[in-house]
Order: structure tokens, then sequence, then C-alpha cells
């Protein structure tokens, strides 16, 4: 059974890969939304994947998130409110080796800001 614990998503998940859209100069970066969540053992709770591109617009963006196997256990996967508007890759979910991955296109011009959900 698992413990109640504190989690920092962005500690508990690793996001690999970056927004392929924008340059690696340009600020543009992947984030989870919440940051953090305080969690009681049996409770469902959800994150979302957002992207910044502070200082050039970004259109495709390609990922993988790694989550701990002690740590979580995998509900389900929904591109609902997402901003992506073409799924080169719709977002997959792989039991056996405790990953998401996805790739898709906001078509030009792209996104420029601080924050939307993918």
């Amino acid at each position: 059974m698992k413990k109640s614990i504190l989690i920092s998503i962005v500690a508990a998940l690793m996001l690999i890969f970056a927004p392929l859209g924008a340059s690696a100069t340009n600020d543009a970066y992947f984030f989870f939304a919440p940051k953090t969540i305080t969690l009681v053992s049996g409770q469902t709770f959800t994150v979302s994947v957002m992207v910044a591109s502070l200082t050039q617009s970004a259109n495709t963006m390609a990922g993988q998130i790694k989550y701990p196997a002690d740590s979580f256990d995998f509900v389900s996967l929904s591109k609902a409110g997402s901003n992506i508007n073409l799924w080169i890759q719709d977002p997959t979910h792989s039991a056996k080796d405790h990953t998401i991955s996805f790739a898709g296109v906001i078509p030009s011009p792209g996104y420029q800001g601080k924050g939307i959900k993918i």
C-alpha cells in the first residue's frame, strides 16, 4: 500500500526531449501543472503537460515522460483541452516501460508565450 506523499511533479516525473520547433537557445521548455500536489494513498490526480516558448514560436513538440513505477499507478491518458492541432504520434502509454510518449504540431505561426496545455 502506498503511503501519503508530497510530490514535486518535476522531481517525480522526468520529461525527455524538448519542443522541436524551437532552437535550444530560445527558452522553450516543458513543465507540469500543477507543480506540486499532496496525495493520500488511493487518491487519483491529474497532471497536465505544458509548453512555454518565451522568445520564438514553437510549433512541433515531442516528448517522453518516464514515471517511477513504485510511486504511481497509471490510470488514463487524455488529449482533452490540448492545444495541439495535429498529432504526429498520439499520446501513448507503456505500462512495461512506465512511459508516456507524444509528438504533435501547432500549425504556423506556432506558439509563443508562458505556457499552454499540450
